[in-house]
Protein backbone atom coordinates (compact mmCIF):
# COMPACT_ATOMS: atom_id res chain seq x y z
CA UNK A 1 0.00 0.00 0.00
CA UNK A 2 1.34 3.39 -0.81
CA UNK A 3 1.01 6.36 1.09
CA UNK A 4 -2.04 7.87 -0.37
CA UNK A 5 -3.92 4.38 -0.02
CA UNK A 6 -3.28 5.08 3.56
CA UNK A 7 -4.76 8.47 3.63
CA UNK A 8 -7.69 7.39 1.68
CA UNK A 9 -8.51 4.72 4.07
CA UNK A 10 -8.00 6.90 6.98
CA UNK A 11 -10.54 9.49 5.51
CA UNK A 12 -13.07 7.38 5.04
CA UNK A 13 -12.73 5.85 8.58
CA UNK A 14 -12.74 9.29 9.51
CA UNK A 15 -16.30 10.22 7.75
CA UNK A 16 -17.58 6.82 8.63
CA UNK A 17 -17.25 7.84 12.01
CA UNK A 18 -18.32 11.52 11.84
CA UNK A 19 -21.49 10.44 10.01
CA UNK A 20 -22.17 7.67 12.55
CA UNK A 21 -21.85 10.42 15.47
CA UNK A 22 -23.81 12.67 13.90
CA UNK A 23 -26.77 10.49 13.55
CA UNK A 24 -26.40 9.43 16.79
CA UNK A 25 -26.76 12.54 17.96
CA UNK A 26 -29.65 13.18 16.22
CA UNK A 27 -31.79 10.39 16.42
CA UNK A 28 -34.43 10.13 18.93
CA UNK A 29 -34.62 8.35 21.90
CA UNK A 30 -35.70 5.00 21.57
CA UNK A 31 -39.23 4.31 22.30
CA UNK A 32 -39.51 1.69 25.74
CA UNK A 33 -40.64 -2.05 25.66
CA UNK A 34 -44.31 -2.47 25.83
CA UNK A 35 -45.23 -4.45 29.27
CA UNK A 36 -48.29 -7.05 29.38
CA UNK A 37 -50.44 -4.93 32.53
CA UNK A 38 -52.75 -7.96 32.55
CA UNK A 39 -54.54 -11.05 30.48
CA UNK A 40 -58.38 -12.57 30.84
CA UNK A 41 -57.38 -15.56 32.26
CA UNK A 42 -55.06 -14.31 34.97
CA UNK A 43 -51.68 -16.12 35.20
CA UNK A 44 -52.37 -19.14 37.33
CA UNK A 45 -55.94 -18.90 37.41
CA UNK A 46 -58.30 -21.86 38.07
CA UNK A 47 -61.44 -21.48 36.18
CA UNK A 48 -64.64 -23.79 36.59
CA UNK A 49 -66.11 -25.55 33.98
CA UNK A 50 -69.09 -23.87 33.39
CA UNK A 51 -67.14 -21.19 32.74
CA UNK A 52 -64.50 -22.22 30.09
CA UNK A 53 -62.90 -19.15 27.96
CA UNK A 54 -63.83 -18.29 24.71
CA UNK A 55 -60.90 -16.51 23.73
CA UNK A 56 -57.49 -15.52 25.88
CA UNK A 57 -56.55 -11.41 25.89
CA UNK A 58 -53.50 -10.05 26.40
CA UNK A 59 -53.95 -6.00 27.48
CA UNK A 60 -50.41 -3.80 27.66
CA UNK A 61 -49.56 -0.49 28.20
CA UNK A 62 -49.08 0.73 24.62
CA UNK A 63 -49.96 0.03 21.63
CA UNK A 64 -48.22 -3.40 19.76
CA UNK A 65 -47.98 -4.79 16.40
CA UNK A 66 -48.87 -8.47 15.92
CA UNK A 67 -48.67 -11.57 13.39
CA UNK A 68 -51.33 -14.17 12.72
CA UNK A 69 -49.37 -16.66 15.35
CA UNK A 70 -48.75 -13.99 18.42
CA UNK A 71 -50.55 -15.83 20.69
CA UNK A 72 -50.83 -19.91 21.46
CA UNK A 73 -52.70 -21.85 23.72
CA UNK A 74 -51.20 -25.49 24.34
CA UNK A 75 -52.84 -28.08 25.79
CA UNK A 76 -50.70 -30.78 28.22
CA UNK A 77 -49.83 -33.34 24.88
CA UNK A 78 -48.68 -29.39 23.00
CA UNK A 79 -51.69 -29.56 20.81
CA UNK A 80 -53.22 -26.37 20.00
CA UNK A 81 -56.34 -25.18 21.09
CA UNK A 82 -56.39 -21.84 20.04
CA UNK A 83 -58.09 -20.33 16.40
CA UNK A 84 -54.83 -18.78 15.27
CA UNK A 85 -55.42 -15.45 13.88
CA UNK A 86 -54.65 -13.29 16.79
CA UNK A 87 -56.47 -9.74 16.23
CA UNK A 88 -56.91 -6.39 18.21
CA UNK A 89 -60.35 -6.69 19.80
CA UNK A 90 -62.56 -2.91 18.86
CA UNK A 91 -59.21 -2.43 16.93
CA UNK A 92 -57.21 -1.18 20.33
CA UNK A 93 -53.42 -1.48 19.59
CA UNK A 94 -53.02 -2.33 23.24
CA UNK A 95 -54.94 -5.56 23.43
CA UNK A 96 -54.63 -8.66 21.92
CA UNK A 97 -56.91 -11.52 21.83
CA UNK A 98 -57.11 -15.23 20.02
CA UNK A 99 -60.37 -17.39 19.95
CA UNK A 100 -60.01 -20.65 21.95
CA UNK A 101 -61.70 -23.98 20.56
CA UNK A 102 -65.02 -24.94 21.87
CA UNK A 103 -64.66 -27.44 23.93
CA UNK A 104 -61.57 -27.76 26.29
CA UNK A 105 -60.98 -30.63 28.43
CA UNK A 106 -60.09 -30.27 32.02
CA UNK A 107 -56.68 -29.56 32.94
CA UNK A 108 -53.99 -26.85 32.54
CA UNK A 109 -52.90 -24.89 29.31
CA UNK A 110 -49.90 -23.18 28.24
CA UNK A 111 -50.15 -19.62 26.43
CA UNK A 112 -46.84 -18.85 24.65
CA UNK A 113 -47.44 -14.78 23.11
CA UNK A 114 -44.68 -12.73 21.15
CA UNK A 115 -45.95 -9.10 19.88
CA UNK A 116 -43.34 -6.13 18.54
CA UNK A 117 -43.33 -3.00 20.59
CA UNK A 118 -43.16 0.34 19.52
CA UNK A 119 -39.36 0.38 19.97
CA UNK A 120 -39.61 -2.18 17.07
CA UNK A 121 -38.43 -5.40 19.27
CA UNK A 122 -40.21 -8.63 19.75
CA UNK A 123 -41.68 -9.22 23.15
CA UNK A 124 -42.58 -12.34 24.49
CA UNK A 125 -43.45 -14.23 27.63
CA UNK A 126 -45.99 -17.44 29.01
CA UNK A 127 -48.32 -18.14 31.59
CA UNK A 128 -50.40 -20.88 32.65
CA UNK A 129 -54.55 -21.27 33.18
CA UNK A 130 -56.67 -24.13 34.35
CA UNK A 131 -60.14 -25.53 33.31
CA UNK A 132 -62.02 -27.25 36.06
CA UNK A 133 -58.21 -28.98 37.45
CA UNK A 134 -54.76 -28.18 37.50
CA UNK A 135 -53.15 -30.91 35.28
CA UNK A 136 -49.52 -31.43 33.22
CA UNK A 137 -48.59 -28.32 31.36
CA UNK A 138 -47.11 -28.43 27.61
CA UNK A 139 -43.66 -28.08 27.05
CA UNK A 140 -42.79 -24.67 25.48
CA UNK A 141 -41.05 -26.00 23.16
CA UNK A 142 -43.96 -27.95 20.89
CA UNK A 143 -45.04 -24.27 20.07
CA UNK A 144 -41.54 -23.13 18.22
CA UNK A 145 -43.15 -25.24 14.92
CA UNK A 146 -41.04 -26.81 12.39
CA UNK A 147 -37.36 -26.49 12.58
CA UNK A 148 -37.73 -27.19 8.44
CA UNK A 149 -39.70 -24.61 8.42
CA UNK A 150 -37.14 -22.15 10.60
CA UNK A 151 -34.70 -23.21 8.41
CA UNK A 152 -36.08 -23.06 5.16
CA UNK A 153 -37.23 -19.28 6.52
CA UNK A 154 -34.00 -18.52 6.51
CA UNK A 155 -32.52 -19.24 3.39
CA UNK A 156 -35.69 -17.74 1.56
CA UNK A 157 -34.92 -14.55 3.64
CA UNK A 158 -30.63 -15.37 2.14
CA UNK A 159 -32.29 -15.70 -1.20
CA UNK A 160 -34.13 -12.58 -0.90
CA UNK A 161 -30.69 -10.93 -0.20
CA UNK A 162 -29.08 -12.15 -3.14
CA UNK A 163 -31.93 -11.70 -5.53
CA UNK A 164 -32.53 -7.79 -4.68
CA UNK A 165 -28.83 -7.17 -4.20
CA UNK A 166 -28.02 -8.55 -7.55
CA UNK A 167 -30.29 -6.59 -9.29
CA UNK A 168 -29.34 -3.45 -7.22
CA UNK A 169 -25.76 -3.83 -7.41
CA UNK A 170 -25.64 -5.16 -11.33
CA UNK A 171 -28.00 -2.37 -12.23
CA UNK A 172 -25.86 0.14 -10.75
CA UNK A 173 -22.48 -1.46 -12.53
CA UNK A 174 -23.74 -1.24 -15.63
CA UNK A 175 -25.30 2.25 -15.36
CA UNK A 176 -22.97 4.23 -14.11
CA UNK A 177 -19.59 2.36 -14.37
CA UNK A 178 -20.37 -0.49 -17.53
CA UNK A 179 -22.61 1.10 -20.36
CA UNK A 180 -21.01 -1.56 -22.98
CA UNK A 181 -22.35 -3.98 -20.33
CA UNK A 182 -26.16 -3.45 -21.51
CA UNK A 183 -25.64 -5.86 -24.72
CA UNK A 184 -23.62 -8.38 -22.68
CA UNK A 185 -25.12 -11.90 -22.70
CA UNK A 186 -23.37 -12.81 -19.15
CA UNK A 187 -24.84 -9.76 -17.39
CA UNK A 188 -28.32 -9.70 -18.67
CA UNK A 189 -28.65 -13.50 -17.77
CA UNK A 190 -27.56 -12.23 -14.01
CA UNK A 191 -29.70 -9.55 -14.15
CA UNK A 192 -32.20 -11.90 -14.99
CA UNK A 193 -31.28 -14.58 -12.77
CA UNK A 194 -31.59 -11.98 -9.70
CA UNK A 195 -35.08 -10.59 -10.60
CA UNK A 196 -35.87 -14.44 -10.70
CA UNK A 197 -34.58 -15.17 -7.00
CA UNK A 198 -35.91 -11.72 -5.57
CA UNK A 199 -39.61 -12.61 -6.89
CA UNK A 200 -38.90 -16.13 -5.78
CA UNK A 201 -37.72 -15.09 -2.41
CA UNK A 202 -40.90 -12.95 -2.47
CA UNK A 203 -43.50 -16.31 -2.90
CA UNK A 204 -41.80 -18.58 -0.79
CA UNK A 205 -41.24 -15.87 2.59
CA UNK A 206 -44.75 -15.59 2.17
CA UNK A 207 -45.87 -18.90 2.85
CA UNK A 208 -42.86 -19.88 5.21
CA UNK A 209 -43.41 -16.79 7.05
CA UNK A 210 -47.66 -18.01 7.33
CA UNK A 211 -47.16 -21.44 8.21
CA UNK A 212 -43.98 -20.35 11.17
CA UNK A 213 -47.11 -17.86 12.21
CA UNK A 214 -49.88 -20.87 12.81
CA UNK A 215 -46.36 -23.38 13.92
CA UNK A 216 -47.41 -25.62 11.26
CA UNK A 217 -45.28 -27.48 9.07
CA UNK A 218 -44.29 -26.73 5.28
CA UNK A 219 -47.80 -28.13 4.08
CA UNK A 220 -49.19 -25.02 5.82
CA UNK A 221 -47.30 -22.82 3.62
CA UNK A 222 -50.14 -22.96 1.34
CA UNK A 223 -53.09 -22.46 4.11
CA UNK A 224 -55.52 -19.65 2.72
CA UNK A 225 -56.18 -18.54 6.12
CA UNK A 226 -52.88 -18.49 7.21
CA UNK A 227 -51.64 -16.18 4.03
CA UNK A 228 -54.86 -13.65 4.42
CA UNK A 229 -54.11 -12.90 7.68
CA UNK A 230 -50.10 -12.40 7.27
CA UNK A 231 -51.33 -10.35 3.91
CA UNK A 232 -53.26 -8.22 6.39
CA UNK A 233 -49.63 -7.05 8.20
CA UNK A 234 -46.82 -5.05 7.52
CA UNK A 235 -44.39 -7.99 6.59
CA UNK A 236 -47.08 -8.86 4.06
CA UNK A 237 -47.86 -5.85 2.63
CA UNK A 238 -44.06 -5.18 2.24
CA UNK A 239 -43.82 -8.48 0.28
CA UNK A 240 -46.69 -8.09 -1.83
CA UNK A 241 -45.26 -3.91 -2.87
CA UNK A 242 -42.04 -5.57 -3.20
CA UNK A 243 -43.57 -8.13 -5.81
CA UNK A 244 -45.97 -5.28 -7.72
CA UNK A 245 -41.84 -3.02 -7.92
CA UNK A 246 -40.41 -6.05 -9.40
CA UNK A 247 -43.15 -6.89 -12.04
CA UNK A 248 -42.72 -3.12 -13.03
CA UNK A 249 -39.10 -3.87 -13.54
CA UNK A 250 -39.95 -6.83 -15.34
CA UNK A 251 -42.24 -4.96 -17.78
CA UNK A 252 -39.71 -2.44 -18.17
CA UNK A 253 -36.75 -5.30 -18.89
CA UNK A 254 -39.39 -6.27 -21.98
CA UNK A 255 -38.83 -2.79 -23.68
CA UNK A 256 -35.08 -2.73 -23.47
CA UNK A 257 -34.83 -4.54 -26.24
CA UNK A 258 -31.36 -7.35 -27.52
CA UNK A 259 -28.46 -5.45 -28.41
CA UNK A 260 -27.21 -2.67 -29.68
CA UNK A 261 -29.94 -0.83 -27.33
CA UNK A 262 -27.50 1.43 -24.78
CA UNK A 263 -28.13 1.28 -21.53
CA UNK A 264 -30.61 3.77 -20.15
CA UNK A 265 -29.60 7.44 -19.08
CA UNK A 266 -31.09 10.30 -18.13
CA UNK A 267 -34.31 10.38 -16.76
CA UNK A 268 -34.67 6.19 -17.47
CA UNK A 269 -31.51 6.41 -15.13
CA UNK A 270 -33.37 8.11 -12.59
CA UNK A 271 -36.71 6.11 -12.64
CA UNK A 272 -34.48 3.02 -12.02
CA UNK A 273 -32.90 4.38 -9.28
CA UNK A 274 -35.43 5.19 -7.20
CA UNK A 275 -37.33 1.75 -7.99
CA UNK A 276 -34.48 0.20 -6.71
CA UNK A 277 -34.72 1.89 -3.79
CA UNK A 278 -38.32 1.35 -3.31
CA UNK A 279 -37.51 -2.53 -3.23
CA UNK A 280 -34.92 -1.53 -0.19
CA UNK A 281 -37.36 -0.14 1.60
CA UNK A 282 -39.71 -2.79 1.63
CA UNK A 283 -36.78 -4.95 3.12
CA UNK A 284 -36.40 -2.14 5.80
CA UNK A 285 -40.14 -1.76 6.38
CA UNK A 286 -40.60 -5.53 6.85
CA UNK A 287 -38.03 -5.82 9.55
CA UNK A 288 -37.43 -3.78 12.85
CA UNK A 289 -37.20 0.00 11.17
CA UNK A 290 -40.99 -0.34 10.30
CA UNK A 291 -42.14 -0.67 13.63
CA UNK A 292 -44.33 2.25 14.52
CA UNK A 293 -42.77 5.00 16.64
CA UNK A 294 -39.78 4.93 14.87
CA UNK A 295 -38.33 8.15 13.68
CA UNK A 296 -37.52 8.44 9.79
CA UNK A 297 -33.91 8.47 10.18
CA UNK A 298 -33.77 5.19 11.27
CA UNK A 299 -35.67 3.44 7.59
CA UNK A 300 -33.26 5.92 5.68
CA UNK A 301 -30.21 4.44 7.60
CA UNK A 302 -31.55 1.01 6.47
CA UNK A 303 -32.16 1.46 3.44
CA UNK A 304 -28.93 3.60 2.77
CA UNK A 305 -26.85 0.22 4.09
CA UNK A 306 -28.91 -2.05 2.06
CA UNK A 307 -28.01 0.28 -0.71
CA UNK A 308 -24.25 0.39 -0.31
CA UNK A 309 -24.06 -3.37 0.30
CA UNK A 310 -26.43 -3.95 -2.57
CA UNK A 311 -23.87 -1.78 -4.79
CA UNK A 312 -20.92 -3.43 -3.68
CA UNK A 313 -21.72 -6.84 -3.59
CA UNK A 314 -24.16 -7.10 -6.94
CA UNK A 315 -21.12 -4.74 -8.58
CA UNK A 316 -18.42 -7.35 -7.37
CA UNK A 317 -21.08 -10.02 -8.98
CA UNK A 318 -21.01 -8.25 -12.69
CA UNK A 319 -17.43 -7.99 -12.07
CA UNK A 320 -16.52 -11.62 -11.73
CA UNK A 321 -19.07 -12.78 -14.09
CA UNK A 322 -19.21 -10.40 -16.85
CA UNK A 323 -17.24 -7.61 -16.96
CA UNK A 324 -13.68 -9.76 -16.44
CA UNK A 325 -15.00 -12.65 -18.63
CA UNK A 326 -15.62 -9.90 -21.59
CA UNK A 327 -12.45 -8.18 -21.01
CA UNK A 328 -10.41 -11.67 -21.13
CA UNK A 329 -12.34 -12.46 -24.55
CA UNK A 330 -10.97 -8.99 -26.16
CA UNK A 331 -7.53 -9.14 -24.98
CA UNK A 332 -4.49 -11.25 -24.10
CA UNK A 333 -3.97 -12.84 -20.74
CA UNK A 334 -2.77 -10.00 -18.92
CA UNK A 335 -3.62 -6.60 -18.38
CA UNK A 336 -2.51 -3.05 -19.13
CA UNK A 337 -0.93 -1.81 -15.32
CA UNK A 338 -2.36 1.29 -15.92
CA UNK A 339 -5.36 -0.49 -16.03
CA UNK A 340 -5.35 -2.16 -12.57
CA UNK A 341 -6.62 -0.19 -9.71
CA UNK A 342 -7.91 -2.86 -7.42
CA UNK A 343 -9.74 -6.07 -7.29
CA UNK A 344 -12.60 -4.33 -6.07
CA UNK A 345 -13.47 -1.53 -3.93
CA UNK A 346 -10.12 -0.12 -1.91
CA UNK A 347 -8.60 1.69 -3.90
CA UNK A 348 -7.79 4.71 -5.56
CA UNK A 349 -10.15 6.82 -7.80
CA UNK A 350 -7.94 9.28 -8.86
CA UNK A 351 -6.09 8.90 -12.12
CA UNK A 352 -4.56 5.78 -13.58
CA UNK A 353 -0.93 4.84 -12.75
CA UNK A 354 1.96 5.13 -15.50
CA UNK A 355 1.92 2.62 -17.98
CA UNK A 356 5.28 0.64 -17.82
CA UNK A 357 4.02 -2.78 -19.83
CA UNK A 358 3.46 -3.21 -22.97
CA UNK A 359 0.01 -3.84 -23.68
CA UNK A 360 -1.59 -7.17 -25.20
CA UNK A 361 -2.98 -7.22 -28.77
CA UNK A 362 -6.13 -5.17 -27.92
CA UNK A 363 -5.59 -2.11 -25.84
CA UNK A 364 -8.82 -0.79 -26.48
CA UNK A 365 -9.99 -3.46 -24.47
CA UNK A 366 -7.82 -3.15 -21.54
CA UNK A 367 -8.60 0.99 -21.37
CA UNK A 368 -12.31 0.36 -21.28
CA UNK A 369 -12.15 -2.30 -18.04
CA UNK A 370 -9.39 0.24 -16.83
CA UNK A 371 -12.31 2.79 -16.80
CA UNK A 372 -14.73 0.36 -15.74
CA UNK A 373 -12.49 -0.23 -12.72
CA UNK A 374 -12.03 3.13 -11.18
CA UNK A 375 -15.49 3.69 -11.56
CA UNK A 376 -16.43 0.97 -9.43
CA UNK A 377 -13.47 1.62 -7.50
CA UNK A 378 -14.49 4.99 -6.60
CA UNK A 379 -17.86 3.84 -5.86
CA UNK A 380 -17.12 0.62 -3.76
CA UNK A 381 -14.72 3.10 -1.56
CA UNK A 382 -18.01 5.48 -0.73
CA UNK A 383 -20.00 2.16 -0.07
CA UNK A 384 -17.59 0.90 2.50
CA UNK A 385 -18.13 4.14 4.24
CA UNK A 386 -21.62 4.29 4.31
CA UNK A 387 -21.65 0.50 5.35
CA UNK A 388 -19.29 1.26 8.23
CA UNK A 389 -21.49 4.49 9.69
CA UNK A 390 -24.82 3.27 9.17
CA UNK A 391 -24.10 -0.31 10.76
CA UNK A 392 -22.52 1.59 13.57
CA UNK A 393 -25.86 3.26 13.76
CA UNK A 394 -27.71 0.16 13.55
CA UNK A 395 -25.61 -2.03 15.83
CA UNK A 396 -24.94 -0.22 18.77
CA UNK A 397 -28.47 0.10 20.00
CA UNK A 398 -29.18 -3.21 19.74
CA UNK A 399 -26.00 -4.03 22.13
CA UNK A 400 -25.72 -0.82 24.32
CA UNK A 401 -23.32 -2.72 26.35
CA UNK A 402 -20.24 -4.30 25.24
CA UNK A 403 -20.40 -6.92 27.57
CA UNK A 404 -23.47 -8.08 25.63
CA UNK A 405 -21.37 -9.03 22.57
CA UNK A 406 -19.88 -12.22 24.00
CA UNK A 407 -23.23 -13.30 26.36
CA UNK A 408 -25.94 -13.26 23.96
CA UNK A 409 -26.23 -14.89 20.11
CA UNK A 410 -26.79 -11.40 18.72
CA UNK A 411 -23.91 -10.84 19.78
CA UNK A 412 -21.63 -13.40 18.44
CA UNK A 413 -23.24 -13.11 15.04
CA UNK A 414 -22.54 -9.61 15.39
CA UNK A 415 -19.24 -10.33 16.05
CA UNK A 416 -18.84 -13.07 13.51
CA UNK A 417 -20.44 -10.20 11.09
CA UNK A 418 -17.87 -7.51 11.29
CA UNK A 419 -15.03 -10.13 11.62
CA UNK A 420 -15.61 -11.49 7.86
CA UNK A 421 -16.51 -8.24 6.73
CA UNK A 422 -12.62 -7.08 8.10
CA UNK A 423 -11.97 -10.07 5.85
CA UNK A 424 -13.33 -9.03 2.89
CA UNK A 425 -11.43 -5.38 3.70
CA UNK A 426 -8.27 -7.12 4.11
CA UNK A 427 -8.79 -9.28 0.98
CA UNK A 428 -9.06 -6.43 -1.13
CA UNK A 429 -5.85 -4.35 -0.11
CA UNK A 430 -3.98 -7.43 -0.26
CA UNK A 431 -4.46 -8.45 -3.03
CA UNK A 432 -4.41 -4.67 -4.34
CA UNK A 433 -0.62 -4.86 -2.62
CA UNK A 434 0.12 -7.89 -4.64
CA UNK A 435 -1.19 -7.03 -8.16
CA UNK A 436 0.58 -3.43 -7.89
CA UNK A 437 3.83 -4.97 -6.58
CA UNK A 438 4.26 -6.71 -10.06
CA UNK A 439 4.16 -3.73 -12.06
CA UNK A 440 7.25 -3.26 -12.14
CA UNK A 441 7.90 -6.48 -13.69
CA UNK A 442 5.55 -7.70 -16.50
CA UNK A 443 2.65 -6.65 -14.81
CA UNK A 444 -0.30 -8.37 -13.50
CA UNK A 445 -2.28 -11.60 -14.89
CA UNK A 446 -6.38 -11.49 -15.63
CA UNK A 447 -6.70 -14.59 -14.12
CA UNK A 448 -5.16 -12.88 -10.48
CA UNK A 449 -7.59 -10.37 -10.37
CA UNK A 450 -10.74 -12.53 -11.60
CA UNK A 451 -9.59 -14.53 -8.21
CA UNK A 452 -9.49 -11.84 -6.22
CA UNK A 453 -12.68 -10.77 -7.08
CA UNK A 454 -14.38 -14.16 -6.55
CA UNK A 455 -12.62 -14.01 -2.82
CA UNK A 456 -13.86 -10.95 -2.03
CA UNK A 457 -16.87 -12.14 -3.39
CA UNK A 458 -17.35 -15.29 -1.52
CA UNK A 459 -16.83 -13.72 1.75
CA UNK A 460 -19.40 -10.86 0.81
CA UNK A 461 -21.61 -13.36 0.78
CA UNK A 462 -21.00 -14.98 3.95
CA UNK A 463 -21.54 -11.80 5.37
CA UNK A 464 -25.07 -12.26 3.89
CA UNK A 465 -25.81 -15.26 5.22
CA UNK A 466 -24.44 -14.26 9.13
CA UNK A 467 -27.01 -11.03 8.14
CA UNK A 468 -30.14 -13.70 7.43
CA UNK A 469 -30.06 -15.31 11.09
CA UNK A 470 -28.93 -12.14 12.45
CA UNK A 471 -32.08 -10.18 11.53
CA UNK A 472 -34.04 -13.14 12.97
CA UNK A 473 -32.33 -13.02 16.11
CA UNK A 474 -33.55 -10.82 19.62
CA UNK A 475 -31.01 -8.28 19.67
CA UNK A 476 -28.84 -8.29 22.40
CA UNK A 477 -29.89 -5.57 24.70
CA UNK A 478 -33.00 -7.22 24.96
CA UNK A 479 -31.26 -11.33 25.58
CA UNK A 480 -28.37 -9.85 27.62
CA UNK A 481 -30.16 -10.16 31.15
CA UNK A 482 -26.60 -11.00 33.45
CA UNK A 483 -27.34 -11.76 36.98
CA UNK A 484 -26.39 -9.11 39.31
CA UNK A 485 -24.56 -9.51 42.91
CA UNK A 486 -24.13 -6.80 45.70
CA UNK A 487 -23.04 -6.87 49.36
CA UNK A 488 -23.83 -4.18 51.82
CA UNK A 489 -23.97 -3.51 55.45
CA UNK A 490 -26.63 -3.04 57.36
CA UNK A 491 -25.97 -2.37 60.83
CA UNK A 492 -23.88 -5.01 62.58
CA UNK A 493 -24.72 -7.77 59.57
CA UNK A 494 -23.84 -7.86 56.15
CA UNK A 495 -26.55 -8.45 53.63
CA UNK A 496 -25.83 -10.04 50.29
CA UNK A 497 -28.44 -9.54 47.92
CA UNK A 498 -28.56 -11.19 44.54
CA UNK A 499 -30.94 -10.34 41.27
CA UNK A 500 -31.45 -13.02 38.52
CA UNK A 501 -33.63 -11.83 35.28
CA UNK A 502 -36.39 -13.79 34.75
CA UNK A 503 -37.74 -12.02 31.90
CA UNK A 504 -38.34 -8.68 31.45
CA UNK A 505 -38.54 -6.13 33.91
CA UNK A 506 -39.00 -9.38 36.03
CA UNK A 507 -35.97 -10.07 38.69
CA UNK A 508 -35.90 -12.82 41.54
CA UNK A 509 -34.35 -11.96 44.81
CA UNK A 510 -32.02 -13.93 46.97
CA UNK A 511 -31.37 -11.93 49.91
CA UNK A 512 -28.83 -13.61 52.79
CA UNK A 513 -28.46 -12.02 56.17
CA UNK A 514 -25.19 -12.96 58.09
CA UNK A 515 -24.28 -11.97 61.32
CA UNK A 516 -20.51 -10.92 62.74
CA UNK A 517 -19.46 -13.72 63.00
CA UNK A 518 -19.80 -14.61 59.27
CA UNK A 519 -23.12 -17.02 59.69
CA UNK A 520 -26.49 -16.79 58.72
CA UNK A 521 -28.47 -14.84 61.20
CA UNK A 522 -32.07 -15.31 62.10
CA UNK A 523 -33.88 -12.20 61.36
CA UNK A 524 -37.76 -11.61 62.42
CA UNK A 525 -38.53 -9.54 59.74
CA UNK A 526 -37.11 -8.11 56.30
CA UNK A 527 -38.21 -5.54 54.48
CA UNK A 528 -37.56 -4.53 50.68
CA UNK A 529 -39.00 -1.18 48.53
CA UNK A 530 -38.20 -0.81 45.24
CA UNK A 531 -37.58 2.65 44.26
CA UNK A 532 -37.38 3.51 40.69
CA UNK A 533 -35.19 5.66 38.59
CA UNK A 534 -36.66 9.52 38.45
CA UNK A 535 -39.83 9.58 36.56
CA UNK A 536 -43.76 9.60 37.78
CA UNK A 537 -43.51 5.91 39.07
CA UNK A 538 -43.98 5.68 42.74
CA UNK A 539 -41.69 2.61 44.77
CA UNK A 540 -42.94 -0.73 44.73
CA UNK A 541 -43.06 -3.06 48.14
CA UNK A 542 -41.42 -6.02 47.57
CA UNK A 543 -43.14 -9.17 48.44
CA UNK A 544 -40.68 -11.64 50.41
CA UNK A 545 -40.69 -15.32 51.11
CA UNK A 546 -38.19 -16.47 54.34
CA UNK A 547 -36.75 -19.57 53.19
CA UNK A 548 -34.20 -20.00 55.64
CA UNK A 549 -32.49 -18.73 58.36
CA UNK A 550 -31.31 -15.64 56.95
CA UNK A 551 -32.26 -16.24 53.44
CA UNK A 552 -35.39 -14.13 51.67
CA UNK A 553 -36.81 -14.59 48.07
CA UNK A 554 -38.63 -12.52 46.00
CA UNK A 555 -40.31 -14.83 43.06
CA UNK A 556 -41.03 -12.78 39.92
CA UNK A 557 -40.81 -9.24 41.28
CA UNK A 558 -42.10 -6.55 38.46
CA UNK A 559 -40.37 -3.98 37.91
CA UNK A 560 -41.98 -1.77 35.68
CA UNK A 561 -39.43 0.66 33.62
CA UNK A 562 -35.99 -0.08 32.66
CA UNK A 563 -33.10 1.36 34.13
CA UNK A 564 -31.15 1.48 37.88
CA UNK A 565 -33.71 0.52 40.62
CA UNK A 566 -32.76 1.53 44.15
CA UNK A 567 -33.67 -1.23 46.78
CA UNK A 568 -33.63 -0.01 50.48
CA UNK A 569 -33.52 -2.36 52.83
CA UNK A 570 -34.83 -2.79 56.82
CA UNK A 571 -33.26 -5.70 59.02
CA UNK A 572 -34.91 -6.10 61.63
CA UNK A 573 -33.38 -8.59 64.11
CA UNK A 574 -35.27 -7.45 67.31
CA UNK A 575 -38.69 -5.57 68.11
CA UNK A 576 -36.66 -2.35 68.69
CA UNK A 577 -33.10 -3.18 66.50
CA UNK A 578 -34.30 -2.40 62.52
CA UNK A 579 -31.27 -1.29 60.53
CA UNK A 580 -31.25 0.05 57.07
CA UNK A 581 -29.06 -0.44 54.08
CA UNK A 582 -29.48 0.31 50.01
CA UNK A 583 -28.28 -1.65 46.78
CA UNK A 584 -28.96 -0.44 43.36
CA UNK A 585 -29.91 -3.18 40.69
CA UNK A 586 -30.39 -2.89 37.15
CA UNK A 587 -33.76 -3.75 35.62
CA UNK A 588 -33.62 -4.95 31.84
Amino acid sequence: MTMRDVRRLLAVAAAAATIALSMLVLAQPAAAHAIMQSSTPSDGQLIARADRPATVELRFDEAVSIRTGSIQVLAADGHRVDLASASHPAGEGRRVAVGIRTGLADGSYLVLWQVVSADSHPIAGSFTFSVGHPGAIANASAAHGSRLVAVALAGSRMLSYLGVFGLVGGLGFVLLCWPAGAADRRARRLLAGSWIAAAAAVLVSLGLQAADDIGGGLSSAIDPTALTALLGTQYGRAHLIRLALLAGFAVAAARWTPPPMPAPRGPARGLIGLGLLAVLGTIAAEGHAGAGGLSTLRMVDDVAHLAAAGLWLGGLAMLATAALPAARRSTSARLVPAAVLVSSGISSSAGLPPTNAQPGPNPAGTADLALTLRRFSAIALSCVGVIVASGLLQAWPQVHELAALPATNYGRLLLAKVGVFALVIAAAIVSRSAIHSRLARTGPKLSALSASVLIELGLAVLVLAITSALVATTPARIAYRPTEAVTVRAGPDTVQLSAVPVGEHLLELHIYVFGANGLPVEVPRLRVVAEPPAGSLGPVDVALLAAGTGHFVGNRVLLPRTGQWTLRLAVQETEFDEFGASATVTVR
